[in-house]
């Protein structure tokens, strides 16, 4: 077991350099099951990490100039083993992601040739639909004007015939003088 004792500038360097060589690692790892997007997007991730990191590390040196021992060193060191691990085990998780991107794209052709097979369909329908409706306003516009000759007609018939009996009656009233 190890004494209870500060860590000393040896012990962080001999720390960095380890964890230098899980990053050297953790990068070759990610070269060969990782494409260069992915590795982009990994890079920037990383980044992100490592500025994070940074800022713990800042935090840690100033806790370890007052109290941090080589157990406690030693702990943080397994910790970030464990997570290198777990990247690397989200890593090989990319090339899974990558067959369910082919099977999302594969579907979304298929849709989009069903769509445009709806497609298609729905605009025959649609024309079809349209001519019915256009033949239908066409039957009833013929007949609207049909009454309205008829009502135009019948009106004539109509003054007509009053003409025809104030002829009448004038007649008769002046048959009736005499």
């Amino acid at each position: 077991m190890m004494s209870e004792r500060p860590a000393t500038k040896a012990d962080l360097e001999t720390l960095g350099e380890a964890m230098k060589v899980d990053a050297a690692g953790l990068r070759k790892e990610l070269e060969t099951k990782a494409t260069k997007v992915d590795l982009a997007a990994l890079g920037e991730a990383m980044k992100a990490d490592v500025a994070g990191l940074r800022a713990e590390f800042t935090g840690l040196r100033e806790e370890l100039e007052t109290k941090v021992t080589k157990t406690e060193l030693s702990n943080l060191r397994e910790e970030m083993k464990s997570e290198f691990k777990s990247v690397r085990a989200e890593m090989s998780t990319k090339t899974e992601l990558s067959e369910a991107r082919r099977e999302l794209a594969l579907a979304i052709l298929d849709t989009n040739k069903r769509i445009d097979y709806l497609e298609g369909s729905l605009r025959t329908e649609m024309r079809e639909g349209t001519s019915r409706v256009l033949q239908a306003i066409d039957a009833f516009t013929g007949k609207a004007q049909n009454s309205e000759r008829a009502a135009v007609l019948h009106g004539q018939a109509l003054t007509d015939v009053q003409v025809g009996m104030k002829d009448h009656e004038r007649r008769i009233t002046t048959l009736e003088a005499r």
